[in-house]
């Protein structure tokens, strides 16, 4: 499988030496920054101040933009979500070439979910921060188009298409659904808290492709 960097290894992160912004910039230039150190640290691991020291300007500048480092970790969090999805719809497109039908839509499905765990295993500390307490996934965004939504909607349809073209549908359809989130998320989650020491990569790469097949046979 191809190897996979990490969102904020593939952003570039501003230069901490002072300088004029135009509009829109420092934005950017924070979530930047405080992208690089999540993945380092952790959540806890700065301040909107820090943040705005190593854009080089005052804090004062950042609050202009972000009213506190919650809402700029909202959008950090936001990338990530743009990121995985990005990724998800890479993946896809690499698995399903010359595919047709339902062959399509059962690689589609497995592919979503492989780049899913790639993507967790990848990005740790911003998988935590996208899924933890304080943001959830983005449950309850409000926003009708949050980057948040993409990746369940992309799984989510993917599912879907699956189990139309097996003629699946009511309660045998919930409990599918439930039971491939469950997997992709859990698989992830053990990853990225290290609750399971995970083999080297061609051994991890074979566990994904069997969680996939697994999610496969859920859809009766």
């Amino acid at each position: 499988m191809p190897r996979q960097r990490s969102v904020a290894r593939s952003s570039k992160v501003r230069s901490p030496r002072r300088r004029t912004y135009h509009h829109g910039d420092l934005a950017s230039a924070l979530v930047d920054v405080t992208l690089r150190l999540v993945e380092v640290g952790g959540t806890e691991s700065f301040s909107l101040r820090d943040a705005a020291g190593r854009c080089g300007v005052a804090v004062s500048a950042a609050y202009k933009h972000y009213a506190s480092k919650g809402v700029l970790l909202e959008a950090v969090a936001d990338r990530g979500f743009l990121a995985l999805s990005d990724q998800m719809s890479a993946t896809v497109e690499r698995a399903t070439g010359g595919l047709a039908g339902l062959a399509k839509a059962e690689a589609c499905l497995v592919a979503l979910g492989r780049a899913y765990i790639e993507f967790a295993n990848v990005n740790r500390n911003l998988f935590r921060l996208m899924f933890g307490p304080a943001l959830k996934g983005g449950r309850g965004d409000p926003r009708p188009n949050a980057p948040s939504h993409r990746p369940s909607v992309l799984l989510l349809t993917a599912l879907e298409d699956v189990a139309d073209l097996r003629g699946v549908s009511g309660e045998n359809l919930e409990s599918s659904k439930l039971f491939a989130w469950s997997a992709v998320h859990g698989f992830s989650t053990l990853l990225v808290d290290a609750i399971w020491e995970a083999p080297a990569e061609p051994a991890l790469d074979r566990m994904i492709a069997d969680l996939g097949a697994a999610v496969l046979r859920s859809l009766k």
